[in-house]
């Protein structure tokens, strides 16, 4: 009886694993049939990053398979280890149709991980214009900032390379501070000049950031500035 003992714990877990996988391609995949019949905890994590069938669902736009998890009383407000709740995670992939979902299940809007970052973050990071006007129009707060003192304008130009100017233009429409200053004292336009990113510099003169604001180590947006029709364009704003 002993052995059999063993053996019966020993199989545990891989049940559990096996339940796990099934319901991680179920909400993958939008199997809204398997969701609805599934039998075991709907708020478990499915993988080592602690991601659940809700986040999964919401990060593929499953919006069927979102629903259904819904209805099954899925926490709308887990997190997973970088923090992440299904919210952020759909709009870091522009999930607008999953956002709304969430939003009306009482996702919280605010939500940010130990960082700070919170879902308009991760929207304005990626671009995802939509995604950040779902949430603008849930009251998410645009000038908000991380432990860096980094907002969701900031996080829209932040490295990258790519011009999100739809994303850009979505947060200046909403009131974004085009002034605000991270720990560094660095703006969103000493960004858009490191960055060359010359159509963001644009808007952001266009809606009154200033040209030669200093940061921490005294360098102004012309400082950072490489290409040469960003240079020109600062210039041409009375940059110094």
């Amino acid at each position: 009886m002993k052995f059999l003992f063993i053996m019966i714990l020993a199989a545990i877990p891989v049940f559990a694993a096996a339940d796990n996988k099934g319901l991680l391609d179920a909400a993958t995949n939008g199997d809204k049939i398997f969701i609805e019949n599934y039998k075991g905890n709907i708020n478990s994590p499915l993988d080592d990053e602690g991601w659940t069938a809700l986040m999964e669902a919401a990060a593929y736009g499953r919006n069927e398979a979102v629903k259904a998890l819904i209805g099954m009383k899925a926490d709308v407000n887990a997190v997973n280890k970088s923090g992440y709740t299904a919210l952020t995670i759909a709009a870091l992939r522009g999930q607008s149709g999953s956002e709304r979902l969430l939003l009306a299940a009482k996702a919280d809007v605010n939500a940010a991980n130990k960082d700070g970052f919170t879902a308009l973050m991760g929207a304005a990071e990626e671009g995802q214009a939509d995604a950040i006007n779902v949430l603008l129009a849930a009251k998410a707060p645009v000038n908000a900032s991380d432990k860096n003192g980094q907002t969701a304008l900031m996080w829209a130009i932040y490295m990258n390379f790519i011009e999100h100017t739809g994303a850009v233009a979505a947060l200046i429409g909403a009131g974004a501070d085009v002034n605000a200053r991270d720990k560094e004292g660095n703006t969103a336009l000493m960004y858009a000049s490191q960055r060359g990113q010359a159509d963001v510099v644009k808007a952001l003169l266009a809606a009154g950031a200033r040209v030669n604001s200093l940061n921490t180590g005294g360098n102004t947006a012309l400082s950072f500035a490489k290409d040469p029709t960003v240079v020109n364009i600062l210039k041409l704003a009375g940059a110094r």
